[in-house]
């Protein structure tokens, strides 16, 4: 008797993961993941720091365009408007550099209003007031969104030579490139209270291109912008007696500006990156009372320790961002020699009030060396 036999495969065994093999899988996606997350990081980092670099160039190439229509640069504080008029509705105002640049930012509509000066004291919250991307670095968002934030302040020169810490001497051309402009003959008529500049042979300074490059130290080698994370907002000092913004606070190169210290005298809070604490203007509806006195001060009164918000500062890593006369944007690094940044700060070193830690001044201290920052 034959015996037969099944040559039917048996049925197969189907094995899943087990719960070793599933943890090393899981554990190595996270791992993964980990290393991932510092290079999105950096990739975003690397993006807002090029669109703040992109924001820079532009409005060094408005600033460019209008000193070659108007023949100079603006102040860091300007009169705007109807400067010929007299009576409480004259319509001249305040106004800083950021908004002198209006018409060359394509911004056309605001430069209308704020040109006339606000005639009849027609100020409105909703038509003059405006958030521009051009001046905010992705790095420095807004804490409210819609305000009419800044990022980005102008070369005010040395900080000595501010309203607050020296009344008695005029500013040197030669420390700067922006200087306050609201020069009214010992008269302060609409503009605010008088300051120390508010004075009678006290008259404006007028920066030009003509004068960086003949008698300076040149376009190249003369900063124009940086990030400054204490800016005030741009339209602070704008409209005129009888509006809800402040108009009597006396002008500071710091709410606008950068400075630069005497290398000597350059502590840790005087240098890039030495002040990052929070903004203090972080409203709009704080620009309707004094301007609170930077790091902590009681209002209107300012101290050495309000130097810290003179100088550049950011929320990139390391350094900042800042626009030279001459066109170029470049990432200084906060560990710059003092006295190369104050270099690369004045105007023309040769007359500056600049002095390097050996106690030697103007054309005696060595050039900055480019290759420092």
């Amino acid at each position: 008797m034959r015996q037969s036999f099944s040559t039917a495969p048996a049925p197969s065994r189907r094995r899943g993961f087990t719960l070793v093999e599933l943890l090393v899988v899981i554990a190595i996606i996270g791992t993964l993941v980990g290393l991932l997350l510092p290079a999105v990081q950096a990739a975003r980092e690397s993006a807002r720091s090029n669109t703040c670099r992109n924001n820079l160039k532009q409005l060094q190439t408005a600033l460019s365009n209008r000193e070659t229509s108007l023949k100079d640069y603006p102040g860091y504080i300007n009169p705007l408007g109807l400067t010929g008029s007299v009576g409480t509705d004259a319509g001249l105002v305040r106004a800083s550099w950021a908004v002198m640049t209006f018409p060359y930012i394509e911004a056309r509509s605001l430069w209308d209003r704020w040109s006339t000066g606000f005639p009849n004291q027609s100020f409105s919250y909703n038509n003059d007031l405006a958030e521009l991307e051009i001046f905010i670095c992705p790095s420095d968002p807004p804490a409210v969104p819609g305000e009419p934030n800044l990022s980005y302040v102008g070369n005010a020169g040395f900080i000595g030579r501010s309203n607050k810490f020296n009344s008695s001497a005029p500013e040197n051309p030669g420390n700067g490139v922006f200087f306050d402009r609201v020069r009214t003959g010992g008269s302060t008529g609409y503009l605010g209270p008088q300051d120390n500049f508010d004075k009678q042979n006290y008259p404006p300074i007028t920066m030009t291109t003509a004068y960086i490059q003949s008698k300076g130290d040149g376009m190249t080698a003369t900063l124009l912008l940086s990030e400054n994370l204490h800016a005030v907002h741009y339209a602070a000092t704008g409209p005129p007696p009888g509006q809800d913004l402040d108009v009597t606070t006396q002008d500071e190169k710091w709410f606008y500006g950068f400075c630069w210290q005497q290398p000597a005298n350059a502590g840790a809070a005087q240098r890039i990156n030495g002040n990052l604490t929070q903004d203090p203007y972080t409203s709009v509806s704080e620009m309707g009372q004094p301007l609170p006195s930077p790091s902590g001060a009681p209002s209107g009164q300012a101290t050495a320790a309000n130097i810290a918000d003179a100088f550049p500062s950011s929320n990139h890593p390391s350094g900042v961002n800042m626009a030279f006369v001459g066109g170029s944007v470049s990432f200084i690094g906060d560990q710059i020699d003092p006295t190369v940044y104050a270099q690369l700060c004045t105007s023309n070193r040769n007359v500056s009030d600049l002095v390097d830690p050996q106690n030697r001044k103007d054309k005696d201290i060595p050039p900055a060396d480019e290759s420092a920052y």
